[in-house]
């Protein structure tokens, strides 16, 4: 079975690089955001090679019947509604790991520029400014606080074990005990990271539970001289309560890759305060990242072309269902 491939994150490179593997991925626009304008441009693929642009149970209703697998370019499927997916027999899958590196790299320059304030001394020089402030705190002997343990807060464990001193904290609703004992990480809770943290970093999934995780009641409880970085999804802080706790000196400053809306609002408070390092959503943004992710993506869709329930695949049990409608149908008069 020859899948009709749709994707709007792909360019003349990654089209190739999909062609040599046997796949042709047609070009289509589709935004983050217009779902009626997404449907009609999806309208007899088989397969899309999905970013940010929504799933939800409206378009995927649109277009049961036609398609059948969606291949998540990137970790999050929080614009996926998976379940309902597997309902009408439609396969879904991420890249798992594939994007690690990217996104723990990320998260430890934003630790070093809020550690340090280099983000402001560029910004005072672009100015005209020779201005050094004031001495800023030295990362090494920090410690730093993981929300979250998957493959990417272990990357960055990995990273942060090379400085000396340093002590990193995990929460997770489970853990991979090989990684702990490997980058001397130890368990915590989400209180316990809240409290005596310099640095917490978000590396949850958004789902219902973990939405605004980090909330007025957790800053509440960090201390004042304490940074936040989120690298995750928008939706697991608060931001209006994170912008409060800035403005109130709750806690010292934030970095910020990802927001509750994106694109985010040009008017957002955080874009005004000097103690937030912010970036759009380009934790993910290198080539290396890019390559990774389409190999993910090509592994899923060859097997799925292969008839086999891919490896990645974050519904199995769309097969039940996807083999249930079909008899439904073939049983029809």
């Amino acid at each position: 079975m020859a899948l009709k491939i749709a994707s709007r994150i792909i360019n003349p490179h990654w089209q190739a690089y999909c062609a040599a593997a046997g796949l042709t991925v047609d070009h289509v626009p589709m935004t983050v955001n217009d779902e009626d304008a997404n449907i009609e441009m999806l309208r007899g693929y088989d397969a899309v090679i999905a970013g940010m642009e929504p799933y939800s149970q409206r378009v995927l209703e649109a277009l049961q019947g036609s398609l059948k697998i969606i291949a998540r370019h990137g970790i999050g499927y929080d614009r996926v509604d998976v379940a309902y997916a597997e309902k009408l027999g439609i396969c879904c899958c991420n890249t798992p790991g594939a994007m690690s590196a990217g996104v723990a790299e990320t998260a430890l320059i934003m630790m070093l520029e809020l550690s340090r304030k280099l983000y402001v001394r560029n910004a005072a020089l672009s100015q005209g400014r020779w201005d050094k402030g004031a001495a800023t705190q030295q990362f090494e002997g920090t410690t730093v606080g993981l929300l979250g343990f998957g493959s990417i807060a272990q990357c960055l464990a990995r990273y942060l074990s090379g400085f000396t001193g340093s002590r990193v904290l995990a929460y997770d609703i489970r853990y991979n005990e090989e990684a702990l004992e490997r980058y001397r990480v130890q368990k915590a809770s989400v209180e316990e990271i809240a409290k005596v943290s310099d640095f917490v970093s978000v590396h949850v999934p958004l789902t219902p539970g973990t939405e605004k995780m980090v909330n007025g009641e957790f800053l509440s409880m960090m201390k004042p001289t304490a940074y936040l970085i989120n690298t995750s999804r928008g939706g697991t802080v608060d931001e209006a309560a994170l912008i409060k706790a800035l403005k109130a000196g709750t806690i010292a400053g934030a970095a910020m890759d990802v927001f509750e809306r994106e694109p985010a609002d040009p008017d957002n408070e955080l874009f005004k305060l000097d103690n937030v390092f912010k970036t759009p959503h380009v934790a993910t943004f290198t080539d290396a990242c890019a390559q990774a992710g389409f190999d993910g993506v090509i592994r899923s869709l060859k097997e799925f072309e292969a008839g086999q329930i891919p490896a990645f695949a974050l519904n199995p049990g769309y097969i039940r269902n996807k083999n249930q409608r079909e008899e439904d149908i073939h049983d029809e008069p």
